[in-house]
């Protein structure tokens, strides 16, 4: 009895590793696209984004969105703005439309980008959230019938936020999207299709749950996406810490996780950089 535990125990072991490496060998599926677009731009004071660093410059940044789109199914990470924000910002969010100050149309609403590419919103398989900041859950609505992958930390948080992370969620954004389907995760990676193309990271430090997305395309490689764990350029590049942070020693860890990846060959595309912004592919232009 002993000996076929043993035994069971050692093939288990064994079929793990051959799934792996199969996973491994195979690499991302021909045919996907990962496309990046922007529901607008947000004027601010730049310190926002960088801590102590050029106090009262205002800059505009843009709001990525990004549709990755796989054989087993579409993936979005993050929707943006909420539409009403081109309708009317400040009814919309209140007085924090004048401390971030957005810009945006109709046209760059999440369901009409994802339609002018050509897709349905039934489409899309699985939403995956950066956070749910007002600038990154807000088309959550637009896309009732997919599953969203969130952090459960981020969850919580954006349901009864700390009294200084108030002002960056929306609860008009999310409060109609209870009876939705959502995967909650923990602290795990999450290898969303099952062979290494899409991998969700904890990143925690901007907000209690924030995770950022790697994408291992087939032609152009890997690709992190941070979302707002590194803000901008000099994030990144210079440890700067992010000025909008709930815990900045975890803010930092992120940060140095990125450089690693960014070190092993990754194309790391920062969350509002807005010359970093300028240098990636637009839709309907398209990594595959």
């Amino acid at each position: 009895m002993k000996r076929r535990k043993a035994l069971s125990i050692i093939f288990g072991i064994l079929f793990s590793i051959l799934l792996l490496t199969s996973v491994a060998l195979a690499g991302p599926p021909a045919g996907m696209k990962m496309y990046a677009m922007s529901s607008g731009t947000l004027d601010l004071d730049k310190s926002w984004l960088t801590a102590g660093r050029d106090m009262g410059k205002w800059i505009t940044i843009p709001v990525p969105m990004f549709l990755i789109d796989h054989p087993k199914g579409v993936l979005l990470y993050d929707t943006g703005m909420n539409p009403q924000v081109a309708v009317g910002a400040l009814k919309y969010w209140g007085p924090v439309a004048k401390v971030f100050i957005p810009h945006m149309k109709p046209e760059q609403a999440i369901d009409k980008q994802i339609k002018a590419l050509g897709y349905k919103l039934s489409d899309v398989k699985y939403v995956a959230l950066s956070h749910m900041h007002l600038d990154h859950a807000g088309g959550m609505t637009c896309l009732p019938d997919a599953t969203f992958i969130v952090r459960k930390a981020e969850l919580q948080t954006a349901w009864w936020p700390e009294s200084f992370q108030r002002g960056a969620y929306i609860l008009k954004d999310f409060q109609d999207t209870r009876g939705y389907k959502y995967m909650e995760l923990g602290n795990e990676d999450y290898d969303v299709f099952g062979d290494g193309s899409v991998v969700l990271i904890d990143s925690k430090g901007h907000t209690q749950g924030h995770q950022s997305v790697v994408v291992t395309l087939p032609k152009s490689g890997k690709f992190v996406l941070t979302g707002d764990s590194c803000y901008m350029k000099e994030n990144i590049d210079e440890r700067v810490v992010p000025g909008i942070v709930w815990d900045p020693v975890w803010a930092i860890k992120t940060i140095d996780k990125m450089r690693e990846l960014r070190k092993r060959g990754a194309h790391v595309i920062v969350g509002h950089d807005p010359d970093a912004w300028e240098e990636v592919k637009h839709a309907p232009a398209y990594y595959d």
